[in-house]
């Protein structure tokens, strides 16, 4: 790696801190975000393919930003309402991860196949973040308007009509709050087999919402 390549890569890992300070504070971790960052930058680099049409910037984005969320949240410094914003979204970022693999091994064809996957993922990410929200709910209340104009009855049959397993999945993230390296473990599988059966169900759960 030369000496522009490394300039790029620092100047996404401090363009990426310094949207996450922004989103949810943490000003003072500055340097361990930055860190942090820097890990996730490098478990990114094995995985990604040069030969393919995404681009190395757009392919590490969302390790680098899972990897400082995951700093966040473990070291419990936000308040409350800032640290659920930062866990709901280290859960999309989670997912948003998984389909940029996807995208990268078998990218869409066309400018159409790429609008359609776009809308995909957008759908996807809209149904995680309903799901937590309602969630979240459950758990603390409709505090200062959190749920204004969202229908829970609709959320609570949306996920009802879902088949068992992807039930279980649906409401071991978001209501139990388990990681994804979690329920990929105790299924003998890996966290990315959980993420993108999290995506899949998503995907259906934005479908039945929508």
């Amino acid at each position: 790696m030369d000496g522009d390549d490394i300039a790029v890569d620092r100047a996404l890992v401090e363009r990426i801190a310094r949207e996450v300070i922004a989103e949810f504070g943490g000003a003072s971790e500055r340097e361990d975000l930055l860190q942090s960052g820097f890990e996730g930058l490098l478990q990114a680099r094995p995985k990604f393919d040069a030969s393919g049409v995404v681009p190395f910037p757009a392919f590490a984005y969302r390790r680098i930003r899972g990897a400082m969320l995951d700093l966040l949240r473990k070291r419990q410094i936000l308040p409350r309402r800032a640290l659920e914003r930062c866990e709901r979204a280290a859960k999309l970022e989670a997912i948003l991860e998984a389909e940029t693999e996807e995208a990268a091994k078998d990218p869409p064809k066309g400018d159409l196949a790429a609008t359609q996957s776009i809308g995909a993922l957008l759908a996807k990410y809209t149904a995680g973040y309903v799901a937590d929200i309602a969630a979240s709910v459950e758990r603390h209340g409709t505090e200062e308007g959190l749920v204004t104009q969202l229908d829970l009855a609709k959320v609570d049959e949306a996920v009802a009509l879902l088949p068992d397993r992807e039930q279980e999945l649906v409401r071991a993230v978001f209501w139990e709050e388990r990681r994804l390296a979690e329920i990929g473990a105790a299924a003998g599988k890996s966290e990315s087999w959980a993420s993108r059966e999290l995506g899949k169900t998503l995907a259906r759960l934005a479908e039945m919402l929508s």
